[in-house]
């Protein structure tokens, strides 16, 4: 008994340990945060733009941060954006876009037009209908260099 008890409460701790760790990592992605989006929202942004829906604690999501954060320094462009968010404190947006795992990516062009790569990236996208619309994104963690190469097409087309 007295063992069951003090794996408990090691797991535990490191449960604690953990979250107090990493809680930062998610948030802290230097100001591209958003609560709420939707289609006429990024057709006012007139800029090529990157969804990227997650949770804090999801650990894909945990570990595409630091690639999206590169990716954000490294364009430093006004006409891009990137944007996290938190599908776990945003649940209403499960009914404005067609999200059933994370991490979820949509691109957009700077018309508001939903975008899927014709490059080898473009493979890696899934199509859906949903609210009459048809919706290209990709779900998993895409690379810096894939993120690069999918906004240097949209700028190209």
């Amino acid at each position: 008994m007295r063992l069951k008890v003090f794996f408990a409460l090691l797991i535990a701790a490191f449960g604690i340990l953990y979250f107090y760790y990493n809680k930062g990592t998610y948030s802290n992605t230097n100001g591209f945060e958003l609560e709420y989006i939707d289609n006429n929202i990024i057709k006012e942004y007139k800029s090529y733009i990157l969804l990227n829906f997650c949770n804090k604690s999801n650990s894909s999501c945990i570990q595409f941060q630091p690639i999206l954060k590169s990716v954000y320094d490294e364009l430093a462009d006004p006409n891009i954006k990137i944007f996290n968010i938190d599908i776990f404190e945003n649940p209403e947006l499960l009914n404005v876009f067609p999200i059933s795992l994370i991490p979820i990516q949509f691109f957009y062009t700077q018309e508001g037009e939903n975008f899927k790569p014709n490059s080898n990236v473009g493979m890696k996208f899934k199509e859906m209908k949903f609210n009459n619309e048809t919706y290209y994104f990709h779900i998993g963690i895409l690379s810096q260099e894939e993120i690069i190469s999918v906004f240097k097409e949209m700028q190209n087309n």
